[in-house]
């Protein structure tokens, strides 16, 4: 009789259970559909008072539920994804990093 041979499986793959932006001190900030903006003087989670290399309204995330784009709005130290500057909208696939100033942050989708 012969032996049986295993079927290899695939490893699952981790997907967070909602997409989000983590800052690199690890605090996460949930993503809904909608526009957020980072900066010294904006409101809400990405709200960056304290952080100088930060412009007041430094950048835009948008979700639109599917996909994350980033925009600079007109910052002074810019906005950067996978270490490239940005002079538009620009997409933001899982895993890449977005610095604004000294503040990193990482898309999970």
């Amino acid at each position: 009789m012969a032996n049986p041979v295993a079927t290899p499986v695939a490893a699952p793959v981790v997907v967070p259970s909602s997409p989000r932006l983590v800052l690199s001190s690890g605090s996460p900030v949930a993503l809904v559909p909608g526009s957020i903006e980072l900066g010294r003087e904006v409101t809400g989670p990405l709200a960056m008072p304290q952080e100088s290399s930060v412009s007041r309204r430094h950048a835009q995330f948008e979700w639109d539920g599917a996909h994350l784009t980033v925009t600079d709005l007109g910052s002074t130290n810019g906005t950067y994804v996978r270490g490239t500057k940005i002079s538009g909208p620009t997409p933001v696939l899982p895993g890449d990093t977005v610095q604004c100033g000294a503040i990193v942050l990482r898309f999970e989708g």
